[in-house]
């Protein structure tokens, strides 16, 4: 299996658990569940360490999937600066994540305030992980559309055939 059929199947996990996890704690903070808490916070080391291997079967894949120009080069570019970006964020919210998971086994209590911080950083975790799957998506259209081809949406198994590594 290639470095890019890796970073295709696992691309979508972080954004969707990183959504999970903000739901889940939102959840928790409304209905005034503490173990939400806690879950959120096992839920986020785990997108942390995950989009930790996204990320660099991403960079794999990238040294054999340079484009030069055009517009498969524009839509690469745009995955790469979002993906930089909810990488750097879901990288804050993890290591946060693990401090206050550690400091919540010396002193259990809680306040809303740091929930509500944990919230805001999970919902831009997800939302920025979430961009960079949509930004990634459109490479494959955007090569089409470079290449003047059309793609026959008709038939899934010749699209696949064509189109995934």
């Amino acid at each position: 299996m290639t470095y890019l059929k890796m970073h295709l199947l696992l691309n979508y996990y972080p954004a969707i658990f990183a959504a999970l996890a903000t739901l889940i704690l939102a959840a928790g903070m409304y209905f005034g569940m503490p173990g939400a808490y806690r879950a959120t916070l096992k839920l986020l080391v785990f997108v942390f360490l995950l989009t930790l291997i996204v990320v660099f079967l991403g960079e794999f894949a990238g040294m054999y999937a340079a484009a030069s120009d055009g517009p498969r080069a524009t839509a690469l570019e745009k995955h790469k600066v979002t993906g930089t970006a909810a990488f750097v964020t879901v990288a804050v919210t993890g290591i946060a994540a693990l401090v206050a998971s550690i400091r919540l086994r010396k002193r259990p209590d809680v306040t809303r305030k740091a929930q509500a911080v944990m919230l805001f950083l999970a919902a831009l975790s997800a939302a920025l992980l979430i961009a960079s799957v949509l930004a990634g998506r459109s490479i494959k259209s955007a090569a089409a559309a470079g290449a003047d081809i059309l793609i026959n949406t008709n038939s899934t198994e010749m699209e696949n055939n064509k189109w995934h590594a």
